[in-house]
């Protein structure tokens, strides 16, 4: 597994890209306002940026996010509408009318955006504290829906809370440590920090996927990005 960092700004966007002539991650900036789903007011600035980026937002998906490790297929983002999930797949590039476009909100949590080099399939995920190990899920579920290989997966760990700043309880950091290892926690100066991208690392290296390109911002320190 190979790992690289891999960045550009571009229009109050983060732009991270697997490869050439492959799909493109885009990460929208504090500067672009609020993301989140639920009111028209965001949805209106999110339709905005999207259509900045060249991205037609009717052909894009969305889920409800709940915090949780589950991964549906977003055939057409009218089929995602009032799904409760954390991470969408699709196969990609589809048919007229179906899925172009995979959308989450994160704000500490990290995104993951995952390809399969040997389908084309794409996947997006939304990973925090109680959705760390979806990943996995991820992963299963494109073998499942479309045979894909870990070793054809190629994923993107995007910006998160850093364990410089993501201080929890022991009993929370604990029980992280017990399913993800010693590398996930970071205990300093009688304080308990978890580390997300570890924790990412390490169930990536456990899939053997074959790629994992890393983003090393934290969203807390980093005034770019909505925390």
């Amino acid at each position: 597994m190979t790992k690289e960092t891999r960045e550009e700004s571009l229009a109050g966007s983060l732009v991270m890209g697997f490869g050439s002539a492959e799909p493109t991650a885009f990460i929208s900036l504090a500067s672009m306002g609020d993301m989140g789903f639920g009111n028209e007011k965001n949805r209106d600035r999110r339709q905005k940026w999207l259509k900045s980026l060249d991205i037609d937002p009717d052909f894009a998906a969305s889920v409800d996010l709940v915090h949780s490790r589950r991964v549906v297929e977003a055939a057409s983002p009218d089929s995602c509408l009032g799904v409760e999930a954390d991470g969408l797949c699709a196969a990609y590039p589809d048919k007229s009318g179906a899925t172009r476009s995979l959308i989450i909100t994160v704000a500490d949590c990290m995104p993951i955006f995952i390809l399969d080099r040997n389908s084309g399939a794409i996947g997006l995920l939304h990973s925090g504290w109680a959705g760390t190990g979806i990943l996995g899920e991820a992963a299963s579920f494109m073998a499942r829906r479309y045979g894909t290989k870990a070793a054809d997966l190629a994923a993107i760990f995007g910006p998160c809370i850093g364990p410089c700043c993501y201080m929890v309880d022991e009993a929370r950091a604990s029980v992280f440590e017990n399913e993800f290892g010693s590398t996930a926690v970071v205990r300093s100066m009688d304080k308990t920090f978890l580390d997300l991208r570890a924790a990412n690392n390490t169930i990536a290296d456990k899939l053997g996927l074959g790629t994992v390109i890393q983003a090393p911002f934290c969203t807390c320190c980093d005034e770019r990005f909505g925390s």
